[in-house]
């Protein structure tokens, strides 16, 4: 099973949106683990955030954590390793969208 493990901030939210639908939409199985990395402190509260975020990602099985520490990059990407569960990991930014045949291409090259 794939993680895409996904840095964004608050100001964000559109591209991750359009991200998430775009993942949503490949209809892979199993499909992959999503994680979501708020890299800044919020206005919202953290669980209106996960709502929205859950809703924009369409049935998949996606996870919230926030960066309550140091909001660098650097500190983003470590905690974004720290929470991956599954043996495959793909960053991807969060203003990119996926199309169907990048994840059977990125398994084709690591078999």
């Amino acid at each position: 099973v794939l993680t895409f493990s996904i840095l964004t901030i608050p100001e964000r939210e559109s591209y991750l949106k359009q991200l998430l639908r775009s993942i949503a939409g490949m209809r892979l199985e199993p499909p992959p683990h999503v994680d979501i990395v708020y890299n800044r402190p919020l206005d919202d509260s953290l669980g209106d955030v996960i709502e929205r975020i859950r809703g924009f990602a369409r049935g998949l099985p996606v996870e919230v954590y926030f960066n309550a520490g140091e909001t660098t990059i650097g500190a983003g990407r470590n905690l974004q390793l720290s929470v991956c569960r599954t043996p495959l990991i793909a960053f991807i930014d969060d203003d990119l969208t996926l199309h169907d045949d990048i994840v059977p291409a990125l398994l084709d090259t690591l078999a």
